[in-house]
């Protein structure tokens, strides 16, 4: 773990090589310093030949912590696609998805441009689309929030996703300001008139937190 941190890559691959001639077999917490060190390496195809080949040596499966690793590495590695595949991966493997895990890709997603696949996540995550689904643990916090809508005013995808996302959130009855309607109504005006006064971003801004 130390290795890892200082940025001991070759100490790391030497010591793992060593555990395994000296029969000694890795776990999930050897896994997870493993995949944490190639993340910050930015090694991410060996984060994830580790995760494919260390369980088979040490006879274990991945646990959450794991899975949450890569996928936090797949982020800051600027990898969207894969951090979405790892966390589908981690529901379809019985793991526990929490709130924290949805706002880590979501927030992650935001800052890749990655806003449809963000807003599918706050979709799933708050059942707005099918309930059934939905997290119980979830609590997204507004920085989050605030950057999603930020992001998606700044790409003028307001009509597109903003608004359809604040209303599905108006109909799920999650806690919104008694402002959600008449900031609903500036925006779609705005987004309307082609002659009259345009939002700049940061006016966009400040209506979809008032929304919120």
């Amino acid at each position: 773990d130390a290795c890892s941190k200082k940025g001991k890559l070759d100490l790391v691959e030497t010591l793992i090589k060593d555990m395994i001639q000296h029969n000694v077999p890795p776990t999930n917490f050897t896994l997870g310093i493993v995949v944490k060190a190639y993340g910050r390496a930015k090694q991410l195809e060996k984060a994830f030949q580790m995760v494919e080949a260390l369980p088979k040596i040490g006879k274990f499966k991945p646990n959450g912590q794991v899975w949450f690793s890569l996928m936090l590495s797949c982020i800051n590695n600027g990898a969207p696609k894969e951090a979405v595949a790892v966390f589908y991966e981690m529901q379809e493997l019985g793991h526990e998805v929490d709130g924290k895990a949805y706002q880590v890709l979501i927030s992650g997603l935001v800052k890749t441009g990655s806003l449809r696949e963000a807003v599918a996540l706050v979709d799933e995550a708050y059942g707005l689309r099918h309930p059934k689904r939905k997290c119980s643990s979830l609590k997204l916090d507004s920085e989050c929030m605030e950057a999603l809508f930020a992001a998606i005013f700044r790409g003028d995808l307001r009509l597109e996703l903003g608004l359809p996302l604040l209303e599905r959130l108006r109909a799920a009855q999650l806690p919104v300001s008694s402002k959600s309607l008449r900031v609903r109504s500036q925006i779609i005006e705005m987004s309307r008139c082609d002659n009259g006064p345009r939002l700049n971003h940061t006016d966009m801004y400040r209506f979809c937190l008032a929304a919120l």
